[in-house]
């Protein structure tokens, strides 16, 4: 009797002392009557509470009147009430057919051990609030836009954190996931600007990249033990994140010095952005270097691959833009579409890229608006450059790659293929190809800054996207037939707003109609893709003139009409001289 006693009175004593810390504790003892039991309690609560906690079934009409003491009803209608700090801890969410908020033409009712959709969504001034102890998900928006929610308690029964939950919370610090959460679903934590470090429960078996997408500081993240899938670009939507961590037990995954890698090291998967060094040096025995693993990172100077790499994936080192040494070993063999890819600007600390003997694969784009200049070993048996740095096969038939500097240059290797994304972001403001040229790779000229374009007579194939991105095209001069050639459906298409519509196709006489019905130069209504389609004037006598008589010689413009000598030397139709294409600028 004595100890049941004693029980009583420190239980007593313990409820004293919690109740202290708030300005309202209540408890209900059925659902829907939180609103009339505060009335009794305090009628002027709505005006003098600033913490609150709540004990007992909750259901969709006390959700309401929470909404309301924290400031908000409906989506954004200010109530006056005054609660910044929310216990719910020891409250349990029953199921009811009661509204509790309309968002977007949706009714929402709670649902038994959810904290539902939108239950304190934009309630702006709430800082601290402790989510129900017996609750399984945390649903859709749930606390979407608690700009000043400082702190959360994800209570360790909840199995799931739902789209958006906690978007736009953008005073959190840091993020602990539970270890039975298994689903956490796009944007969950999305527009979370102060959220700093995210540790995963071992539940956690994958993350989107749009869960942690947007404005964030996030430094530190940590993977728990279940972790083994996430997207490519997960990582460098956080600019400010300097370190990856891994539980230890996961079996794919392993953190060395704040670098992901796989559990055995032969592949680097991601460096994080803001990694805290000038240079680093690739552990010996890393085989692979995954798609996008030093995407944007912002600190990286100088990288030292070792001999044991063989493959650079793609867009690996995309968006580096403080990158000025890349130490290539022998070893390498394959470089992916967008390796080495530069982010369109004009220039970059890179000026030199010197690729070893042992490379024997480039994928079109490997160099995707690079400025620096490629070299190549002597020994390479594959692939070759010249002196202005341009890349061809060793056999001089395939042009791979122009440096996006360059203004000026005669592509004299005897060139019969063109890769694809070869000129992107190329300078020249004239690109010419000769009748030796058969094959023009997928988006070959992408977001080139020529003003004119022209094909020769060999064209047999025109891959899709030739032009996507120029707008600076004027005119297409176009000598091949669209019956000799195999024209992708969009090869003149650019999604981004048809350039091509700002641009005159001139073609060879008595040719218009054919290249009007043909797709890949017009769409599937037989709309062309060209402003205009024009033919040629004096073909014939065009094609004569030689890029040796230029220009002090007689020469012609883009319509085939001859200029006079006050205006050569200016954009002019340079002309195969059976060495090669000729590409000439200003």
């Amino acid at each position: 009797m004595y100890k049941k006693y004693l029980v009583t009175v420190f239980a007593w004593l313990l409820t004293l002392q919690v109740m202290a810390q708030y300005d309202l504790y209540v408890s209900v003892f059925e659902g829907g009557t939180l609103r009339e039991t505060v009335e009794l309690i305090a009628d002027d609560a709505m005006q003098t509470v600033g913490s609150m906690k709540v004990n007992g079934p909750i259901n969709g009409t006390d959700m309401m009147f929470i909404r309301e003491m924290c400031g908000v009803k409906d989506l954004d209608t200010p109530t006056g009430g005054k609660v910044k700090v929310l216990d719910l801890s020891d409250a349990n969410i029953v199921a009811s057919s009661d509204v509790y908020l309309s968002m977007y033409g949706v009714d929402f009712t709670t649902q038994e051990d959810h904290f539902g959709s939108g239950f304190l969504y934009n309630c702006t001034q709430l800082e601290q609030v402790l989510i129900p102890i017996g609750i399984v998900s945390i649903d859709t928006l749930a606390l979407g836009m608690c700009s000043s929610l400082k702190e959360v308690m994800i209570p360790n029964g909840v199995e799931r954190i739902g789209y958006g939950a906690f978007y736009g919370c953008s005073s959190i610090r840091s993020i602990d996931v539970p270890d039975l959460v298994s689903v956490i679903e796009d944007g969950a934590f999305q527009n979370m600007e102060a959220l700093e470090e995210l540790s995963l429960g071992n539940a956690v078996t994958s993350l989107d990249n749009s869960a942690i997408m947007g404005d964030n500081r996030l430094q530190g993240i940590t993977l728990g033990e279940g972790f083994w899938h996430f997207s490519p670009v997960l990582f460098y939507n956080s600019p400010s994140l300097a370190n990856i961590n891994v539980t230890p037990g996961n079996p794919y995954y392993s953190s060395w010095e704040g670098v992901l890698f796989s559990s055995g090291r032969d592949s680097l998967l991601a460096y994080p952005p803001a990694y805290q060094a000038s240079e680093y040096e690739l552990p010996e025995g890393v085989r692979h270097i995954a798609p996008y693993a030093f995407c944007m990172s912002s600190e990286l100077q100088t990288v030292i691959i070792p001999s044991s790499v063989e493959v650079i994936d793609t867009l690996a080192f995309y968006g580096s833009q403080s990158l000025a040494d890349v130490r290539l070993n022998e070893g390498l063999r394959t470089l992916r579409f967008g390796a080495f890819a530069n982010m369109m600007a004009e220039e970059s600390p890179l000026t030199t890229l010197s690729l070893p003997s042992t490379v024997d694969e480039i994928e079109g784009g490997a160099f995707l608006f690079q400025t620096a200049h490629i070299r190549v070993s002597e020994q390479n048996e594959h692939y070759m450059t010249d002196e202005a740095g341009v890349l061809y096969n060793k056999a001089g038939s395939v042009l791979c790659h122009v440096p996006c500097t360059l203004h000026q240059a005669e592509l004299t290797a005897v060139t019969d293929s063109v890769a694809p994304y070869a000129f992107a972001g190329s300078s020249m403001p004239t690109i010419y190809l000769g009748d030796g040229v058969k094959s023009v790779g997928n988006g070959a000229f992408f977001s080139a800054g020529a003003y004119h374009l022209t094909l020769g007579r060999g064209i047999e194939r025109l891959g899709d996207r030739l032009v996507e991105g120029c707008s600076n095209l004027k005119t297409l001069y176009c000598f091949a037939t669209p019956d000799d050639a195999h024209v992708a459906p969009a090869a003149f298409c650019d999604k981004e707003g048809d350039v091509a519509r700002e641009c005159v196709l001139y073609v060879l006489p008595g040719k218009m109609s054919e290249f009007m019905q043909k797709r890949g130069f017009s769409d599937a209504e037989g709309k062309s893709y060209f402003s205009a389609i024009r033919e040629m004037e004096d073909a014939d006598h065009l094609e004569t003139v030689r890029n040796d008589v230029l220009p002090n010689h007689p020469a012609y413009d883009w319509t085939g009409k001859r200029v006079s000598s006050s205006h050569q030397g200016g954009r002019i139709v340079v002309l195969p001289d059976g060495k090669g294409i000729k590409v000439v600028g200003k």
